[in-house]
């Protein structure tokens, strides 16, 4: 990982220059800058690393030693070919002295060019800080805390990486059958853990998760089989997790079945794959109560499926609520959205698109990026802002990432770079393959999808806003754009794809006038007008055929007889069209059914519609009319109007933020902050502001030399949704023993009655549905978990004990006389509790009276067990 370097990776590679050309083993050095050192080293004069190659890399590591360990450092290389001349050697920032056909190279200061009144020396710091890595201040460091007992069973870990990941895996873990849960947790807090742990807690249940590129649904794959591996568990019956394009027939077939039979624990897949392959598979698991949780993880992109009018957008959402209806009430899965950046835009987007009938629960847990230090700069022409990119991109620490607007500027961009002697460059856009785009992350990443170790070849990729979504290389050190984003929330994702590992990174934002131009052409969704929309929905609703079902179904590639556009054209305009109807609330879009066999049907018939069906599927959607407007044109156009409106408001509002962070008039952290909120009921949700450092606070009064240091970010603590009101919420096993009372009493007699009795007790009040435990003693949790291995148990430290309306088991230790404050409290507020204690427990306020005597509800453990 970067940031494991260690003192000697400087020696070490002087070692393997002066040895060159024998190969050194790239494991004995520490860092990711000195291994990809050797790998360039190891290939240069060959087609995959250039002299500038090598050269940035070794100023890298130069600069990484003395960031952490001072001096001057150097390196002693040849000074011939293939080795770099000295024009290359200053091209990426070196001094070089001569010596013998030697070069003695160091690493100059050097910073992306600055604003008249930005502050050198406090950007020089900032940029330092990226080659110190893990000794930096900075370096993410998160509080741990202890694990649930649930937790702790399920993936073997002791802890949660904080306390906002433990609120998160609790309210999915208490989430009601058929709920949705909207999970806000910024990068590296594991997200995808708090979907596992329900997974893996179960012996049977499937649970699919939306993954946005098959790249991250490859890399969760091999995830996936090590958590499988470290647990004992068999969660596949093929050892397989990613259902993928490049898959056999025959592997697709048996994830198909696996889904079908609840086999398959954890499945990963794509919204187009999911709405046509899978769609049959996963809605006979949920009609046999076998779908457990439907994820949609990088949730805030299905905003962008909209506004790219992606039908699957809208069909994915159509298949989960056929899951939903499809499922016995009692095994109803619950739905959880999961993103690290949410505005109110997507908040209103996804109540009404993953709508649930038991409710809409959010964990807001959001809170800024502390890793990046953000550098911008105008310049006066796009030729000025090129010639400067490329010193930046030779300068800047590597893995790298570039961003441009369009397919041909990166395209371009990418060319200019090799054109300055960089190799090791991939350019990916949306024109690329699925295979193109897994062999360049394993390329950069030094690691294949199965997780085996691989050389690097690529420290630069170039790409527009296709690439990078859901790509795992954690340890990216650089953004640079080359652009103006048509969106903040863009820039942000992108800026975002740094630092994963939690140390910090350098992004810088290079932008020309004509750049604003393209930026607002991007930023415009092009919607159907209100004439064209309302007569073409005619059209395509007068050629769509009934379904036994009462739905219609609609050819999406059909050319309307009146209509001139040419095939490709008129199917995207159909596309948006039902779209906009669909955000507008006047349809509903839903996977189409695979055809059932007919009475008198022979199987081989039956199956060559089923396979024409599957063959044509994608230009099929089935449609089902929600709302009278649909058919009349002026609340259609009423209607549409709205949400055309709201589309460009929320549009032109990101845009308008973006030109605030190129201005470099105002703080970054600031400027996110505004942006990432959203409103809950009649709360506003606030990001706090932070920023490791922008032009606008180097520029600022309170970055004076006397306090330069930011505090790293305060850790969000979401609370735990109060699932009290939920269509199954409230149920009590034991409420017959306590009527019309907030309090149990369940008293034991001596100590060997309660370590006999206790765990029994919370094992079955556990699997009946109430999990929390409050003051539970460690052995007692272990113990009942262990007794009830498939039920979520929660060890509350007093968090949920203050609010949460489903009972609570307070334990009060056999040699406590009297009440816990925290515990008197909860009951005052007559909020469910089952009090364990002692026989000698003492009324509280009246010492001389036994509770066990004057509580309304009161009886030995022992009875309440028989009870259960």
């Amino acid at each position: 990982m970067a940031g494991s370097m260690t003192r000697s990776d400087v020696q070490l590679l002087q070692h393997a220059i002066d040895r060159f050309p024998e190969a050194t083993h790239r494991a004995l050095v520490g860092s990711d800058a000195a291994r990809r050192a050797l790998d360039a080293m190891s290939d240069i004069g060959g087609p995959h690393a250039g002299r500038s190659d090598l050269a940035a890399l070794l100023r890298q590591v130069l600069l990484e030693d003395e960031a952490r360990y001072g001096g001057r450092p150097s390196l002693t290389v040849p000074g011939s070919a293939p080795w770099p001349d000295e024009d290359t050697w200053t091209s990426v920032g070196c001094s070089v002295s001569i010596a013998q056909n030697r070069f003695t190279v160091r690493a100059e200061a050097w910073l992306p060019e600055l604003g008249p009144s930005d502050r050198p020396d406090l950007a020089a710091e900032q940029l330092r800080e990226v080659y110190r890595g893990q000794q930096s201040p900075y370096a993410r460091k998160l509080d741990a805390v202890d694990a649930d007992p649930f937790w702790r069973h399920a993936l073997g870990y002791e802890h949660y990486f904080s306390v906002a990941q433990r609120q998160a895996a609790r309210a999915v873990a208490l989430s009601p059958a058929g709920s949705t849960i909207v999970v806000s947790l910024p990068t590296g807090r594991g997200k995808t853990a708090v979907v596992w742990a329900p997974a893996l807690l179960r012996d049977s249940g499937v649970t699919v998760v939306v993954v946005p590129t098959v790249v991250l649904a490859l890399d969760m794959e091999r995830r996936t089989r090590e958590i499988a591996a470290s647990t004992q568990q068999v969660l596949s019956p093929v050892d397989r997790y990613a259902y993928v394009g490049s898959l056999s027939d025959d592997t697709k077939q048996a994830l198909r079945q696996a889904v079908r039979s609840g086999q398959q624990r954890i499945l990963y897949t794509s919204p187009e794959a999911l709405v046509t392959g899978l769609s049959e598979s996963l809605l006979e698991c949920a009609r046999s109560g076998f779908l457990r949780q439907f994820v949609v993880d990088e949730a805030h992109l299905i905003d962008q499926w909209g506004q790219d009018f992606r039908p699957e957008f809208l069909t994915m959402a159509g298949l989960r609520d056929q899951t939903v209806e499809l499922s016995p009430p009692d095994n109803r899965p619950i739905t959880v959205l999961m993103s690290a950046t949410i505005t109110n835009r997507h908040l209103e987007l996804f109540r009404q698109t993953f709508h649930s009938p038991t409710g809409t629960y959010l964990v807001w847990g959001s809170s800024l990026r502390s890793e990046p230090a953000y550098f911008s700069h105008r310049y006066t022409s796009l030729e000025e802002r090129t010639a400067a990119a490329v010193e930046v991109a030779l300068r800047l620490p590597r893995p790298l990432v570039v961003y441009a607007a369009k397919v041909k500027d990166a395209k371009d961009f990418a060319q200019r770079l090799r054109d300055a002697g960089l190799r090791r460059v991939a350019a990916i856009t949306g024109d690329s393959s699925e295979e193109d785009r897994r062999t360049v992350v394993q390329r950069w990443r030094g690691s294949s999808t199965e997780g085996s170790t691989v050389p690097t070849e690529i420290d630069v990729v170039v790409g527009t806003s296709a690439f990078g979504l859901g790509v795992d290389v954690s340890n990216v050190r650089s953004v640079l754009h080359v652009c103006v984003p048509e969106t903040i929330d863009r820039f942000y994702q992108e800026v975002g794809r740094a630092g994963r590992d939690g140390l910090p990174t350098v992004s810088v934002l290079l932008t020309a006038p004509s750049d604003d131009d393209v930026a607002r052409s991007l930023n415009s969704v092009v919607h159907i007008g209100v004439d064209k929309g309302w007569s073409r929905w005619n059209a395509l609703r007068a050629r769509a055929q009934r379904q036994p079902d009462g739905l219609y179904r609609v050819d999406i590639t059909s050319l309307p007889h009146h209509l001139t556009e040419g095939y490709g054209r008129s199917a995207q305009w159909n596309v948006r069209t039902l779209t906009l109807m669909a955000q507008a609330g006047l349809i509903k879009l839903l996977a189409p059914r695979e055809p059932a066999r007919l009475p008198d049907e022979d199987l081989e018939s039956w199956q060559a519609r089923r396979r024409t069906f599957h063959d044509e599927v994608r230009n099929f959607v089935d449609i089902e009319l929600i709302d009278g407007s649909a058919l009349d044109e002026e609340g259609w156009a009423r209607r549409v109007t709205q949400v055309r409106d709201v589309v460009a408001n929320a549009q032109r509002s990101a845009l308008e933020a973006m030109y605030q962070v190129a201005s470099a008039r105002h703080c970054m952290g600031n400027i996110l902050a505004l942006h990432y909120r959203a409103h809950d009921g009649g709360a506003t949700l606030r990001t706090l502001p932070f920023c490791r450092g922008c032009p606008a606070c180097r520029v600022a009064k309170f970055a004076d030399p006397e306090d330069r240091r930011v505090p790293r970010p305060l850790e969000p603590v979401p609370p735990v949704p109060d699932y009290f009101h939920a269509e199954n919420g409230l149920w009590d096993p034991l409420l017959v023993l306590r009527p019309d009372q907030p309090l149990l009493f369940l008293w034991v007699e001596d100590d060997r009655e309660y370590a006999d009795l206790a765990p029994e007790l919370l094992a079955r009040l556990a699997s009946r549905g109430i999990p929390v435990a409050f003051g539970a003693p460690t052995h007692v949790l272990t113990e009942a978990q262990r007794r009830s291995p498939h039920s979520v148990l929660i060890a509350d430290d007093g968090d949920l004990l203050e609010a949460h309306q489903q009972p609570v088991v307070a334990f009060v230790p056999p040699t406590v006389s009297h009440v816990p404050d925290a515990v008197l409290a909860r009951l005052k507020s007559r909020m469910p509790t089952y009090v364990v204690g002692s026989a000698s427990l003492t009324t509280p306020g009246r010492d001389q009276w036994m509770w066990r005597d004057g509580a309304d509800a009161s009886m030995n453990i022992r009875t309440a067990l028989e009870s259960l």
